[in-house]
Formats: C-alpha cells, structure tokens, sequence
C-alpha cells in the first residue's frame, strides 16, 4: 500500500499541513510565505472554504509560530497529489509590525529608489538656449519655423526674410536683420529642416509597499512641482525642478499593495512653475 493511501485526516477541519513552510522578506519590507495542505477531494466543498482570501496562516496550520500570524492568504492553486487526494500549494503576503507580537505598532517597510535617464525629442524652440534669444530673433525663427518644407531663404544676406513661394515677401528693417550670433545658428539649422532637439530626461521613482494603498490625498497631489521629493533625488544646481506625475500602485493579495511615486525632471522656469506651481 503506497504511503499516499494511509493518510490520516483529522476530524477537525480535514486537512493536512505539510512541514514545508517557507517565509522570506521582500526588498520593501514585507514578507512572502509558502505552505502546501493535503485535502481529501470529498471534503472539498467545505473544507475549500477554510481556503478564504486574506486567511491567516496560523488560522490554517495551529503548529505555525504565532509570530507568522500577519501573514495572510494570496492565492490557493489546487494539484492532484494522490487518489482522491488534492495538495493545495498556498502563497501567504503580509506585514510585521512594529509591536513584538506582530499584531501593533507601524508596518515596518524599506522604501527603494531608482534614477533613470532618457532622451526625449522636443522642438527646436525648447532648447536651452533659445531662452536666452531676443524678442526679435525669436520672432524671426518662429516665422521661419512656420514655413513649408520647400521654402528657403537666404541667410547671408538681406533676404533672409524672403521665403520662396509664400505669401511672405523680401522685408527690410529691423525685424529682418540679417541674423547673428545664435540666431545664425538657429537659422543654419531649420534652414537645413533640422527642426527638433535631443534633450535628456530623468525620471525618479520610489517604490513601497504596505497592507493600505494610496489616499484620494496622495491621488490630488499629482501634476504638481515638489521642492523636496521623497528619497531627495539627486538635482542639477540650477535651472531644472521636479513635476510629481504621480502614483502607482498594484495588489498583490488581499492586503498588500506595492506602491510607485514617480517624478519627473522639468525645466525651472515662468511658464512651468505657472502651470504647475502651487
């Protein structure tokens, strides 16, 4: 007779906790566990409803140390193990707490952060230093940057403000001064249609977790400059601030839920700091 036909099933509730426990930390402080229970396939109907979401492991097997108690039930796949008989592979989540019994005191979780880098293609008006232009040239190379494809003009002379087959014709004066300086070399550029810029992009994002998810407060704070994110990111010394974009945040068992707060890099200046300013 195989080992498997002389399992013993208790009268109480009817399962069999197997010596496989397994419990292990995740990297933000909270805990995952492993415990496989042998049911007998006639049972099921009532002893699958010990099986509840969010069940405690002690709850499940009494021999458990009781310090395991804030672990509760995430899922409960069922495999065939012998005739009539089902193994039950359960994968527990949870928090300890602060108290030492496990059951008061603040959840103990490790926030964890990254920096990542990337290179995003802006129009060639928001490069760093067209700031710096005039009124006039930037006027002029908007206009320039309006025109058709096939539109040229001359930019070593007074024809700069001559664009072949618009309605624009040759102008003289001030605003169409032959240009100079960085303006020449804006104008060189979208001359030669190279009309958009590289520019580098940084995304700070800070990863919990814990047994609530985020307040309609945390929610209301998105698209807005921080001063200080969470985790204090490195900054450039100047001219740049960080937007907030926001929260994520995925379950994972009935109560666990891991958490990103994400923010991104953005120019320091008047039109930024109105539009997403306090």
């Amino acid at each position: 007779m195989s080992a498997e036909a002389r399992l013993f099933f208790p009268s109480g509730n009817g399962i069999i906790p197997q010596p496989d426990f397994d419990a292990s930390p995740t990297e933000n402080g909270g805990w995952e566990a492993r415990q496989s229970f042998l049911v007998k396939k006639s049972a099921l109907s009532t002893v699958g409803l010990l099986f509840t979401r969010g069940k405690s492991v002690c709850d499940l097997d009494p021999k458990c140390p009781q310090n395991y108690r804030f672990l509760g039930l995430k899922e409960s796949p069922q495999s065939d193990h012998a005739p009539g008989v089902l193994k039950i592979s359960c994968v527990f989540t949870g928090y300890e707490s602060a108290g030492s019994n496990g059951s008061s005191g603040e959840e103990q979780t490790v926030p964890t952060y990254s920096l990542r880098k990337d290179i995003e293609e802006v129009p060639l008006n928001e490069h760093r230093k067209w700031a710096a232009l005039s009124d006039p040239s930037k006027n002029r190379l908007s206009l320039c940057l309006s025109q058709p494809e096939n539109n040229t003009f001359n930019l070593e002379s007074g024809t700069y403000g001559y664009f072949d087959g618009a309605v624009f014709q040759e102008h003289s004066g001030e605003f169409w001064a032959v240009p100079t300086g960085d303006e020449l070399e804006y104008a060189r550029l979208i001359a030669q249609d190279k009309i958009t810029c590289k520019r580098p992009a940084w995304t700070w994002t800070v990863r919990t977790e814990g047994s609530t998810g985020f307040t309609a407060a945390q929610l209301s704070s998105a698209g807005k400059i921080v001063a200080n994110p969470q985790g204090s990111p490195p900054t450039p010394s100047s001219g740049y601030t960080w937007f907030f974009v926001g929260p994520d945040q995925e379950q994972s068992g009935e109560k666990r839920f891991v958490k990103d707060l994400t923010y991104q890099l953005i120019a320091d200046n008047a039109e930024n700091q109105f539009l997403y300013g306090a």
